[in-house]
């Protein structure tokens, strides 16, 4: 089951992209969502679930006294920083400086909390006070919450994941915590990173294991297994609560699946918290992916490289008369196979990710005439191609080459058209190009300029290679070593759709993308 919600930021891949994307539905759907169809069934328990709670929240915060509140004190905050000779200046005198403000926050932040089943919160300032030990020294911190290896801190409010650990903005603490001389903690990233180094309670006690920081409209949970290499999940509950998806498995039933006590604590018999089975299984789902793509790496180079050897072959030429004198023909064809491969891989991770704005994905000629996903669909149809035509021809490789060319030379990029911005526009001119290319913006390529699309980087596939027979000044001629469609079928097949799992099982469209963003990297270097 597809997990395709805009609300969620995966930073870091806390859970790998490709889990997180196709399998954490399923995930959730066998373990606590399971756990809360009993619950929710059962008549004799009238306690309402996390994900019934969550939804209860909607009415809440869009009502004036919060959402509203709060969007407007932050347009006071944007207006004062409008003038830097004011005293106002980033003073957030209308958020941080104003009590009201705070205290609807936390106000705001204990709702949250109770709705995800975090037991007994409370708006006494004794409930909050946690005891930490750092360094031999005792610290007493403000939390919003604290207990089962949880703390939950009070951030400001963003309605975006963007801005929620905005070190200038929202994602400084209600309660910054003075350490020491000169040793202070204002945000609640740092607070976060500070804690996991800390023990909890008496001398001598753990870490915590979760630290959730709340922003207001937006939830970040940090895990002190993953947090220190920059992986993270963060979800956008301002926008999840506008759109109100309140389906079983839907948006709010995901984040309560993700962030609720249910499934951040230990479990009641002593075993781990239940999103450390989403982890583990992400994890396994990565290695699988990561061994079956070096799999096919492996295979393809074999593919790609006979193929060339059968057109140097056919052309009536021997591997050593074209071999560069600093470096074997075996070394270097392998080399430009494996470049040629990470070009394949690069572009599926790219057009899987269109946030990153290298494809236009979402232009819809781009999508016809040139996308791999065009091609992915035109292997996926015949395992093997029969008719002789069709095996030897050249339609794939002209297929790859324009779309490498565009990509990394540029089509129409950005300035180059009398509609582009420029920077001396005034207001209306800005207005009224933007409304231009909004309506017709036609295929755009931004030029990517990476060594791994060069025209140098891959000679041997394609047409690139002097005939050593011609006169290289009057009249060269160049080798055709194009793989023909028979090679680059088996190679796409392999690269863009998983084997089954089980023998009688249709092969799969393969999470290429999730693994392209690790592998891709080496290549490009060289």
């Amino acid at each position: 089951m597809s997990t395709d919600f805009d609300s969620f930021s995966n930073r870091g891949e806390y859970l790998s992209a490709f889990y997180f994307a196709e399998q954490l539905g399923d995930g959730l759907k066998k373990g606590v969502f399971a756990t809360w169809a009993n619950r929710e069934s059962d008549e004799h328990d009238p306690r309402p679930t996390p994900r019934e709670s969550v939804r209860t929240l909607r009415s809440t915060y869009l009502d004036e006294k919060y959402r509203g509140f709060f969007a407007e004190q932050a347009k006071a905050d944007e207006q004062d920083d409008e003038y830097p000779e004011a005293a106002a200046f980033e003073a957030r005198l209308n958020t941080y400086g104003d009590e009201e403000w705070c205290e609807r926050v936390q106000d705001w932040h204990r709702q949250v909390l109770a709705a995800l089943g975090f037991p007994s919160v409370s708006a006494e300032p004794t409930a909050r006070t946690l005891t930490v030990h750092r360094a031999g020294r005792e610290h007493e911190v403000t939390v919003a919450w604290h207990s089962d290896g949880i703390v939950a801190l009070d951030c400001g409010w963003s309605a975006s994941n963007d801005t929620a650990l905005d070190a200038d903005g929202y994602g400084r603490l209600l309660h910054p915590l003075r350490a020491g001389s000169g040793e202070s903690y204002e945000t609640g990233q740092a607070l976060a990173t500070w804690l996991f180094q800390s023990e909890l309670g008496e001398e001598g006690g753990a870490a915590p294991r979760f630290v959730l920081l709340l922003c207001g409209g937006v939830i970040v949970l940090a895990d002190r297994h993953a947090w220190g290499e920059g992986r993270y999940l963060s979800a956008n509950l301002d926008a999840a609560l506008e759109r109100n998806d309140r389906r079983q498995h839907g948006e709010l039933a995901t984040i309560a699946g993700l962030f609720s006590h249910d499934v951040l604590a230990p479990a009641e018999d002593g075993k781990p918290p239940a999103i450390d089975a989403l982890v583990k299984a992400s994890r396994d789902n990565a290695v699988g992916v990561s061994g079956e793509l070096r799999e096919g790496l492996q295979k393809s180079v074999e593919i790609i490289a006979n193929a060339v050897l059968k057109r140097l072959e056919d052309s009536g030429l021997d591997p050593r008369d074209i071999e560069r004198p600093d470096l074997t023909f075996a070394r270097q064809l392998t080399r430009e196979s494996l470049r040629y491969l990470y070009r394949i891989l690069f572009l599926l991770y790219a057009e899987a990710r269109p946030e990153l704005g290298i494809l236009p994905a979402d232009d819809g000629s781009y999508e016809a005439g040139y996308s791999m996903a065009r091609l992915r669909e035109l292997v996926e149809r015949d395992e093997l191609l029969t008719e002789e035509t069709a095996r030897n021809g050249f339609h794939l490789h002209a297929s790859l080459d324009v779309l490498f060319k565009k990509v990394n030379n540029g089509y129409r990029p950005y300035g180059t058209e009398p509609n582009d911005g420029l920077p001396g526009d005034d207001e209306d001119t800005r207005r009224r190009k933007a409304k231009y290319r909004s309506e017709d913006r036609g295929l755009r390529f931004e030029p990517l300029r990476s060594e791994l699309f060069e025209r140098g980087s891959v000679r041997l596939i394609g047409n690139e290679t002097r005939d050593p027979r011609s006169d290289e000044d009057n009249e060269p001629r160049w080798l055709d070593l194009r793989p023909r469609n028979s090679a680059l079928h088996e190679v796409l097949r392999l690269l863009t759709l998983k084997k089954a799992e089980r023998p009688g099982v249709e092969r799969a469209l393969s999470p290429t993308a999730t693994s392209a963003s690790t592998s891709s990297a080496p290549c490009t270097r060289g």
